[in-house]
């Protein structure tokens, strides 16, 4: 049975799923149609997970996965199970690129080699995003599902000292965006030229251009233009108390997305969120998170041969 032989090596708000939605058009790419299986990051402590992620654990995958692909509606879950993982791929006809979009498989520390050993020659892309930026858009869609209720600074500070601290058990703002040592390991174990490193700003730029790059990184036909005008995971929040109660209640919102046709969903959706009154970035915090990933943000530019200094500028 055929498997991956690309990945998205995701970080979490920074494009992800963009890219994943942008390659899941190409007629010659075939993608995993959960988006995120995390099978690579096997360092997971899904004992450990908190009530927003643990339910991706309860799923019967093997359930999930005895019908057809097609209706499978799950954006996430942990599929552990290597028999279960190719199940995913068993509806591949001849696509040439065969992929999936894990946001964990960047923080993880065993994702680059778990791949590699699967299979050496698979292609990896990354996106990279503003660290400051990424992690204020963590922080919104944490707000945006009800999950948090402090500002960003409080959230931050909060999650500094927050015990234990893992993918699915802390928030991670931070972390997850020390890239350097993220990178460093994939290229401790793939060639240079199996890997391609986007920049997040690029793709909200001109994303047509960066998905040629992508295409031609893959080997499927260059020319294909995928529809990019489609804004995924839009910043919005909630438009009051009401819709923040509705929002946290995990298993309404999964039952809702099931059985209610897409149209209705997004008339709902409107009706729940705003994108005006963001709970804002205050300078004091900029400066914080600046002083915070300054040394990696050049690390991370002389990594990859690129000028990251923009990202320290006081509106990178």
């Amino acid at each position: 049975m055929p498997g991956p032989n690309f990945v998205v090596a995701g970080t979490v708000k920074a494009g992800t799923t963009s890219l994943y939605n942008y390659l899941k058009q190409h007629p010659e790419v075939y993608m995993s149609p959960i988006k995120e299986p995390h099978h690579f990051a096997t360092d997971m402590q899904v004992a450990n997970f908190g009530p927003v992620y643990s339910s991706m654990v309860k799923t019967d995958i093997s359930s999930e996965l005895s019908g057809n692909l097609s209706d499978i509606r799950m954006n996430a879950a942990i599929v552990q199970d290597l028999r279960d993982y190719q199940q995913l791929y068993r509806d591949v006809k001849n696509e040439k690129a065969i992929g999936e979009a894990s946001t964990s498989y960047m923080y993880s520390a065993t994702a680059a080699r778990e791949i590699f050993n699967y299979n050496p020659k698979a292609k990896v892309i990354m996106s990279l995003r503003n660290p400051l930026q990424r992690a204020y858009s963590h922080y919104l869609m944490n707000y945006k599902s009800g999950y948090v209720k402090g500002s960003f600074q409080e959230e931050l500070l909060n999650d500094i000292q927050r015990e234990p601290k893992g993918w699915g058990i802390s928030r991670l703002y931070m972390e997850h965006g020390f890239y350097a040592s993220q990178i460093q390991r994939y290229f401790d174990v793939f060639p240079k030229e199996q890997i391609l490193i986007l920049l997040f700003d690029e793709i909200k730029k001109d994303p047509d251009e960066v998905m040629r790059r992508v295409y031609n990184f893959l080997g499927v036909d260059s020319s294909f233009q995928p529809a990019t005008n489609v804004v995924h995971n839009k910043t919005v929040i909630p438009r009051g108390p009401f819709a923040r109660f509705i929002l946290s209640q995990q298993k309404v919102i999964s039952a809702f997305g099931q059985i209610i046709p897409k149209k209705v969903r997004q008339t709902v959706y409107e009706s729940l969120f705003t994108s005006t009154g963001l709970p804002p970035f205050l300078p004091s915090t900029r400066e914080l998170l600046t002083d915070y990933y300054k040394s990696d943000i050049q690390e991370t530019g002389k990594l990859i041969g690129r000028d990251l200094s923009a990202w320290l500028e006081p509106r990178g």
